[in-house]
């Protein structure tokens, strides 16, 4: 059954999204550590109060000898996806972001999906005093392991190439995030208010208030569609989607 939101995709990257400044500004730390030597050795203990951010390297290429006696962990990797995993689209990559960040994040007002039908004009998500961690800063928001996600169409012709989703998001997420909802378009599971087929979940101005959902150790992404194939975890039935969507699905929202 095809969706029929009033979502249309105008921008898949919004730099008021909560998430994409996250995950940047952990991206600027990792690669600010390093000055593209490559490999290099690791920081020693002592020069950490030395450093000029979260560094874990030091100018200086290894030596063979060193390099052989080094063991390490690499922080990307790169998946071809296949059969349902691609969503409908005829290619679809994940890159693998091997990291662990905890953060306090706050955003007076976050929009994201801007659209036009026509008629009316609104935002997938609008959202104000958007905390990632809990609001009095103390506990904060950890995230292990990063995911950034794309299904393309005829990906070997430039002239036809379509980009069909981006999905950023997060397998393991611990902690809370809270907000006042003013709007909020979401794929969750079992969903109630403004619910279509257990996988969407609405709400509108007349809904609004603020809510915390508080994770554990469960998965939570942001996904831009044009065009996307969504499988509940729970249903049988593929929905067809597009528009900026939270996806939660292995959380209720209400």
């Amino acid at each position: 059954m095809k969706t029929k939101s009033k979502q249309r995709l105008k921008k898949l990257l919004l730099p008021s999204s909560g998430i994409l400044a996250l995950f940047v500004t952990v991206m600027f730390f990792f690669l600010s550590s390093s000055v593209s030597f490559a490999p290099t050795k690791l920081i020693a203990e002592s020069e950490h109060s030395k450093s000029r951010s979260i560094g874990f390297a030091q100018k200086g290429l290894m030596s063979d000898d060193e390099l052989s006696a080094t063991n390490a962990q690499s922080f990307l990797t790169i998946d071809t996806l296949t059969g349902a995993d691609k969503h409908g689209s005829q290619d679809a990559f994940r890159v693998n972001i091997n990291l662990r960040a905890e953060v306090n994040l706050y955003q007076a007002s976050s929009k994201w999906g801007y659209y036009n039908n026509g008629t009316n004009t609104d935002w997938d998500t609008n959202a104000e005093a958007y905390y990632f961690g809990q609001e009095n800063k103390i506990t904060p928001l950890i995230i292990t392991g990063g995911r950034v996600e794309m299904g393309f169409d005829n990906i070997a012709d430039p002239t036809k190439r379509k980009l069909n989703y981006l999905e950023i998001s997060t397998p393991d997420l611990y902690g809370p995030v809270s907000a006042t909802f003013v709007r909020m378009t979401a794929l969750v599971v079992n969903a109630s208010t403004g619910s279509n087929n257990g996988v969407l979940y609405r709400v509108t101005a007349a809904q609004s208030y603020r809510r915390t959902q508080t994770f554990e150790h469960i998965p939570l992404g942001f996904l831009f569609a044009a065009k996307y194939d969504y499988t509940p975890i729970d249903k049988a039935t593929v929905v067809p989607i597009r528009g900026v969507f939270t996806k939660m699905p292995q959380s209720t929202f209400n």
